[in-house]
């Protein structure tokens, strides 16, 4: 990017990185941590190579592209083709980070034969992706390829700024969506949590994610069928029992009701 003389930093703004740094730091941790002590750790050639998804996103498209964002406020007095080549390094760091979790996961329905992008999850995932590729696509062939016109670069900078920011929020978003289901499959199928002694023993991942209680609105809906009835899951798609599962009808049953309508379907929820 380019930009004018450069501005002096706020008094405050080492204290916030640094608060930054720690709070990634600890995502990253906890995530590792989590698939450790609850999932069984991460192997490739194994039923554990899905758990290399969720750690490499968390790293790749939230701590790594988050200091990416952070590159022109942290170094703002530095020379700006450093700052821009450093921008740039870490957003393929994490773009290469990010596709080593994709190939863990689409290599993980292959080999179980599950059914794959069935989920919002997963739709939302793809959609990330694609667009933070081609956001450093273009990034780099107007600020780091020689030859952009400087015209050209400065109406550019505006869209660069803003969709980074939009990408960056997306991706926490789809992977908060993430974990909500991986911590969701393990409920089994045919569950319905509706709390006091009738509910069935839950993991405790789970229950530590939900505030140490059950959710009372937690049913898969498949298992309870359109109108109500018992129905089949799709073909293709796995059950409840797998971390490949979708969560997007149960934890959107609103937002699932009125795209189910719009299909001509609706589920009973």
């Amino acid at each position: 990017m380019e930009g004018g003389a450069a501005a002096s930093a706020p008094a405050a703004l080492p204290y916030y990185v640094a608060f930054s740094q720690l709070l990634g730091l600890t995502l990253v941790a906890v995530t590792g941590a989590w698939l450790g002590l609850y999932r069984g750790g991460i192997a490739w050639e194994s039923d554990l190579q899905f758990n290399a998804h969720p750690l490499c996103m968390v790293i790749g498209l939230v701590f790594l592209q988050g200091d990416a964002l952070l590159v022109y406020r942290v170094f703002r007095n530095e020379a700006k083709r450093t700052t821009k080549v450093l921008h740039g390094l870490l957003h393929v760091f994490a773009l290469v980070i990010a596709l080593v979790g994709l190939v863990a996961v689409f290599d993980y329905h292959r080999k179980k034969g599950y059914a794959d992008l069935y989920s919002l999850h997963s739709w939302c995932g793809i959609l990330v992706f694609v667009l933070y590729f081609v956001q450093w696509l273009v990034g780099f062939t107007f600020f780091l390829f020689p030859g952009a016109p400087f015209s050209l670069r400065s109406r550019y900078r505006p869209q660069h700024i803003f969709f980074g920011a939009a990408i960056f929020l997306l991706s926490v978003g789809t992977a908060l969506l993430g974990l909500k289901e991986a911590l969701l499959f393990n409920l089994g199928p045919r569950t319905a949590l509706v709390g006091g002694d009738r509910s069935p023993r839950l993991p405790t991942d789970f229950l530590l994610a939900d505030g140490g209680r059950p959710s009372p609105r937690l049913l898969p809906t498949w298992e309870l069928g359109i109108g109500g009835t018992s129905q089949p899951l799709p073909a293709g798609a796995p059950s409840l029992q797998h971390p490949s599962c979708s969560s997007a009808l149960v934890s959107f049953p609103r937002l699932t009701q009125a795209l189910l309508r719009l299909g001509g379907r609706e589920h009973k929820l």
